[in-house]
């Protein structure tokens, strides 16, 4: 009996330090598509066209791993060129949070 209140205790204590947060991004640069974009290693979207949104990317962690912060990564396609970009700006991501991040003609980014 006491194996099996140890044994609930710790399965307990281990889903209590998991913490889960969400990522979306959506794409308003006009006329071009953003591919395999991604936030530190986690990867949030095959593909989306200008005005769609990717699906919500759940991230679950250990309590301690947040917040992360990271550029988003991505290709951008236009005109039929293919071009890798990340952006300046580093997007926090802490624990509880949904953070929606939108891409648009005005976002810095640079060449990694």
């Amino acid at each position: 009996m006491k194996k099996i209140v140890l044994l609930l205790l710790f399965c307990g204590i281990l889903v209590s330090c998991q913490k889960t947060a969400s990522i979306t991004v959506t794409n308003k640069v006009s006329n071009c598509k953003l591919e395999n974009i991604s936030f530190g290693d986690y990867k949030i979207g095959s593909s989306i066209i200008t005005n769609e949104s990717t699906a919500k990317l759940t991230v679950k962690e250990k309590k301690r791993d947040f917040p992360k912060k990271h550029p988003l990564k991505f290709y951008i396609i236009a005109n039929g060129n293919r071009v890798i970009l990340q952006t300046v700006e580093e997007f926090e991501l802490s624990a509880g949070e949904n953070l929606e991040i939108i891409v648009d003609n005005s976002t810095q980014v640079k060449t990694p």
